[in-house]
């Protein structure tokens, strides 16, 4: 430590960011207003990004002027996000006013939900504001950064030319611009594992640094006006390409690489973390629970830390491997001298000793890779879910030709500037690296065991793996034995999930829909229903992610109450994807035997054959059981009539040990009349049809039910109303205790057939 203080400095402010994020200080305004609110607000464009639909403004020195035509002129605002589309006359550094919604970034109220709230304020950024209009009232800009924003627009407009559909990768790669990536391509990446190839890293940044300080110093340039200049340089292109966290990190780093050169001292890449760190740390501290701030310094401290210790134990020969290289290049001269016997005796050589250097080259790529993964592993798995687990043989193949792609990209877009005909033709060795990459990543996923979803570890999870790998660092220290490489291995144990020893059903804030998710002790899982009419893309953005964060892959039995488009939107979208690799996959779809199969029935049912995906048919008085757990239909039954989907929603009763729940669906009207008839039995909760619908829950149903606790699934300003207040008033009447998704976010319950414990994932 005593040779690092640094190292000391970075812990301190690493505390420091940990302060914060868990005691974060609410902004004044806050109080003002609870989701969003009508506002005038005045600020300076800092960024401008075209999107498909609209353009995101970044603004900052914001004054808040009102909310809801209320003057409050507040200051206390780092920066806002503003969504408009006529953007025509803007450039960066105007001052302008608008008027518009402003939003509150939103939690996470499902589990394994994007946590919007936390992804933006680690940039600094308070609220959204959908803009109604817009004025500017200072003319005055940035010219610097007015004029790379036209650059990189302009390499932009380049690289559709003369790319195409791969244009996108490359904007990725050179400018830092991801909203061109096509969303397919992106998610083949970020499957296999080797989505950081499109974000611009210390690779581009060292090829970028270094070709330029070699060619400075081909002029015969003194250091002292070399570095400075590269250096210089480096932060240029950073601001041109809207720098994010790798980039930041990339820059500083190769800064003090460089200035260290010029002051002949030795680099320390742990030191050159830690300044880097702490800068970024003292600027936006809850960048401490940022997936892209853990990643990036979690692969610098493999490299400068696990990595040599890998190396150590599996090549220790490297002064050996040194004295080989000498040899091979001396025999190369040899060959000229010796008659052919001798030559074909020293090229035999040659070949072996070439062999084993291409041998040890794909190891030590293979250590780093590994060094890499195994300390980054609990933050992919804590954000992400899911294991890639070729992706380190995956990286072997695609890191060689990285720095040719992006050199190509970068000459092309150069060329292609002047001449789109040459562009094109440059772009033709562009293609073929990423249509390679596209083989081995569908070729990798075709694999057995391609991806493993272990779901979301705790954090003790998280800290007993970083403590054993500390362990195995001081082991290997004190002893050096390469029996500790069988300890870290180990150490991956500790994120195998077993199933839980209870029964939980949680239902998901899905909007105005519904969605409820029912893990057995057993390990088998059942979904009920699973659609909204508010929440688009529900399957990708909601179930999927609470099901992997759960370490869950499949649905046993996906039942489906009825076919209406806020029962089904998400689950149609899961069936869709579902025979693609690393998706949520369904292994029977359960439909009510209702003799209203309209057209919407029957698509269900056509999907689920196209997917191969058997299909059950519940009607009254039909049992699912799996160990302790039992559902009975109670409705529909084949005989009953009605023009009304809502009317044969299969209604459940789940009975488990001492417990009992019932899921309702949507019944209503004459639907609810007939189980009554037949009567009900009483149940600890209530799953309360048709989202608190005063046309539900009628006095004669809830008075036999007799509901301890109900749940109710109803989106935030639903234009039904939902819940209806008479709805909630007849539930008050019988004493039952009422829990919404708008006030609750998920609603969890848990039981072991005797107890029953409820939680939440809201406010």
């Amino acid at each position: 430590m005593t040779k690092r203080p640094f190292v000391i400095l970075f812990l301190m402010v690493v505390i420091y960011a940990l302060y914060q994020f868990y005691h974060p200080v609410p902004l004044g305004i806050d109080k003002l207003f609870d989701i969003e609110a009508h506002s005038k607000l005045e600020g300076t464009v800092t960024q401008i990004i075209p999107k498909e639909k609209t353009t995101a403004i970044y603004l900052k020195d914001v004054t808040i002027l009102t909310i809801d035509n209320k003057q409050i002129n507040s200051t206390d605002i780092n920066k806002i996000l503003l969504y408009y589309t006529d953007t025509n006359n803007l450039k960066i550094g105007n001052k302008i006013c608008l008027t518009g919604t402003l939003q509150k970034f939103q939690e996470g109220t499902n589990p394994g939900q994007f946590n919007e709230y936390l992804y933006y304020k680690s940039n600094n950024i308070d609220y959204k504001i959908f803009g109604e209009s817009l004025q500017i009232i200072h003319k005055k800009y940035d010219f610097l950064g007015e004029n790379f924003r036209k650059i990189r627009e302009k390499f932009s407009k380049v690289y559709q030319d003369i790319l195409g559909e791969d244009a996108g990768i490359i904007c990725a790669m050179v400018l830092g611009e991801k909203s061109a990536i096509d969303i397919d391509t992106k998610e083949l990446y970020q499957k296999n594992g080797i989505a950081h190839i499109l974000a611009i890293s210390g690779l581009h940044i060292t090829m970028i640094g270094m070709f330029l300080y070699k060619i400075l110093k081909k002029l015969y340039l003194p250091n002292e006006t070399v570095i400075p200049l590269a250096i210089l340089a480096l932060i240029l292109y950073a601001k041109m390409t809207d720098a994010g966290i790798s980039t930041n990190r990339a820059v500083l780093m190769l800064a003090i690489s460089l200035f260290a050169k010029l002051l002949g001292r030795t680099y320390d890449l742990i030191t050159a973390m830690c300044i880097s760190g702490s800068i970024t740390l003292l600027q936006m501290p809850l960048q401490i629970a940022n997936s892209g701030f853990l990643l990036s310094y979690g692969a610098v401290f493999a490299i400068a830390v696990v990595y040599p210790v890998f190396r150590d134990i599996f090549l220790p020969d490297e002064r050996e491997r040194k004295k080989l290289q000498k040899k091979t290049s001396v025999l190369q001269l040899d060959l000229l001298f010796f008659h052919k016997k001798d030559v074909e005796e020293k090229r035999e050589t040659a070949r072996k000793k070439a062999a084993r250097q291409v041998i040890l080259k794909l190891l030590d790529g293979f250590l780093l890779s590994f060094s890499i993964n195994l300390v980054t592993i609990p933050v992919i798995l804590y954000f992400y879910f899911d294991l890639p687990i070729y992706s380190i043989f995956l990286n072997l193949c695609i890191l060689p030709f990285l720095s040719l792609l992006l050199g190509m990209g970068i000459i092309a877009g150069c060329i292609g500037s002047f001449s789109i005909s040459f562009g094109i033709f440059l772009g033709g060795s562009i293609h073929g690296i990423l249509r390679l990459y596209e083989q081995l990543c569908n070729i990798f996923l075709q694999l057995p065991c391609s991806i493993i979803t272990l779901g979301r570890p705790d954090k003790f999870t998280c800290m007993l793996y970083y403590g054993g790998l500390f362990i195995f660092l001081i082991c290997y220290s004190y002893f050096q034995k390469k029996w500790v490489i069988i300890f870290c291995l180990s150490m991956l144990s500790v994120f195998y999930m077993p199933n839980p020893s209870c029964l939980t059903v949680t239902m998901l804030d899905v909007g105005q829909g519904d969605g409820i998710l029912i893990e057995n002790s057993t390990g088998k899982i059942f979904f009920i229903d699973g659609g909204s009419t508010s929440v688009k893309q529900l399957g990708k953005y909601r179930i999927s992610p609470c099901l992997k964060s759960k370490g869950i892959s499949s649905i046993d039995y996906a039942c489906v109450t009825h076919l209406d488009q806020d029962h089904i939107s998400g689950l149609t979208e899961l069936m869709e994807g579902c025979d693609t690799t690393g998706n949520i996959k369904i292994n029977h779809l359960v439909l009510p035997d209702t003799s209203l199969k309209d057209e919407a029935y029957q698509n269900m049912v056509q999907l689920a054959a196209d997917k191969n995906i058997p299909v059950i048919y519940l009607k009254k008085g039909d049992k699912l059981m799996d160990g302790d757990l039992k559902f009975t239909c109670l409705h529909p039954y084949p005989e009953f009539i009605t023009n009304d989907r809502n009317n044969y929603s299969t209604v459940l009763w789940m009975q488990y040990g001492n417990m009992d729940m019932l899921f309702t669906g949507d019944v209503s009207d004459e639907g609810e009349d007939a189980i009554t008839e037949s009567g009900l039995p009483e149940c600890e909760v209530l799953k309360v049809a048709h989202h608190g619908s005063k046309y539900t829950s009628s006095e004669k149903f809830l008075e036999q039910v007799l509901p301890k606790y109900a749940i109710i699934s109803a989106g935030e300003n639903n234009r039904y109303g939902h819940p209806h207040k008479e709805a909630l008033e007849r539930l008050e009447e019988i004493g039952t205790k009422t829990f919404c998704t708008i006030d609750y976010g998920a609603i969890v319950l848990q039981t072991d057939g005797n107890k029953l414990k409820m939680s939440w994932f809201g406010n």
